[in-house]
């Protein structure tokens, strides 16, 4: 192999080679093109090269392959122009044009055929100065699907467990209400008004009671098994925040809790369903609320954390047991007294189908701490295809 000393060696003394030397020189040169271009080829990566006005330089076969075009036949033409996405092609743009990084982001991809792609771009800087542009791209269709169909292996998984959870709690609840119902009949029967007036009031009251403690375990179950249909929109992750201290800030001023938000500057906005997040979100805080005696404190926070916006939940409180921690999304586990178990399930839910993670960090005795983590600006897993079919054609692309 060639090393680069060696060519510009070459190149400095290139008058003075004999036609033999000069022949062997360049058909080296085109041995090593031919090597570099075998490797190319045979990446699973697309690879396009873009000079600085953003002209195709290069582009590999698995390039070729992915965008439906004939090997070669991109070469020297503007990369927008080769691209039929059009959020690939607003990627691209804001990486050439805005010199914007960009790193691991997804883009769907329609023609020649639906695809999702991993898009990683990154500027060629010679001396200070950017050359023109690298664009590496994959197809993770294929992940992308496992990961559907893993998600809905769980869901089944998670759906027999909570059946037979929910079998299980309403039992207690039944069991109540027929006990105090053969008392109540006792009563009724004993015809004595003053056992009526006293035991008979209290007997109904256990009756209503444990009536909507059953409605609970149902309404609760039903969040937890029905399908989770998202509404997304771009979502200032702050702003949610904010709103969320707001609406809770007075009940933990009544319980004695000091509340405290901080925010990060320059914060990404989040694909989201906002309702759906905001619900998950306020189940951990009023979790928080109820591990926390009058005197601590609840922190709201949210910040960047590489390519993800993480919002996290912090409290003073109780702590989570280590033995425990591995278990507290699982249905029915709580270790309130009159909790389904079902509340950390659902947050655990919706936080999956943003595409996002939950994490938490506890020290018995001195708090809890749930980190959501949620990608800036893209796609929930769920939504493989476009909402409204396919995009617009090259001629009518919103390139905002």
């Amino acid at each position: 192999m060639l090393s680069p000393s060696f060519i510009r060696k070459v190149a400095g003394k290139i008058d003075r080679l004999d036609h033999e030397t000069l022949r062997e020189f360049v058909r080296s040169l085109a041995e090593e093109r031919d090597f570099f271009q075998i490797i190319f080829d045979s990446m699973n990566e697309g690879v396009l090269i873009t000079d600085q006005g953003g002209l195709v330089q290069y582009a590999n076969a698995t390039a070729c392959m992915l965008l439906g075009k004939r090997t070669g036949n991109m070469d020297g033409k503007p990369v927008l122009d080769c691209i039929d996405s059009i959020d690939f092609y607003n990627l691209v743009q804001k990486a050439i044009y805005g010199n914007e990084r960009i790193r691991n982001r997804e883009v769907s991809l329609y023609i020649p055929s639906d695809r999702i792609l991993n898009v990683n771009i990154h500027p060629l800087r010679r001396s200070g100065s950017i050359q023109g542009h690298v664009i590496i791209f994959m197809d993770i269709t294929r992940e992308k699907k496992e990961q559907q169909r893993l998600r809905q292996a769980e869901s089944m998984s998670a759906l027999s467990s909570l059946t037979a959870g929910v079998a299980h709690e309403i039992k207690n609840p039944l069991g109540a209400i027929d006990i105090h119902l053969q008392l109540l009949q006792q009563v009724i029967e004993a015809g004595r008004p003053e056992r009526l007036e006293r035991d008979g009031k209290r007997y109904l009251a256990i009756l209503r009671d444990e009536v909507a403690r059953l409605n609970t375990i149902v309404v609760d179950f039903l969040s937890a098994v029905r399908p989770i249909r998202l509404r997304p929109e771009l979502v200032a992750p702050a702003e949610l925040v904010s709103g969320l201290a707001g609406f809770i800030g007075p009940a933990l001023d009544d319980s004695g809790i000091v509340l405290e938000v901080r925010t990060s500057p320059g914060l990404p906005k989040i694909l989201a369903d906002t309702g759906l997040l905001r619900q998950a979100l306020l189940n951990l805080v009023k979790n928080a609320q109820e591990a926390t005696e009058s005197g601590g404190r609840i922190t709201l926070s949210v910040r960047r954390q590489d390519e993800m916006v993480a919002l996290s939940v912090e409290d003073t409180g109780a702590g989570i047991e280590k033995e425990r921690l591995g278990a507290i999304f699982e249905p029915y586990h709580t270790s309130k007294e009159f909790g389904t178990g079902l509340g950390l399930t659902i947050v655990w839910r919706i936080i999956r189908e943003h595409g996002g993670e939950i994490h938490v960090d506890s020290v018995p005795g001195q708090g809890s701490t749930f980190t959501v983590l949620l990608p800036a600006g893209k796609k929930p897993p769920g939504l493989l295809a476009a909402p409204h079919g396919k995009p617009p054609s090259p001629g009518e692309r919103d390139l905002s």
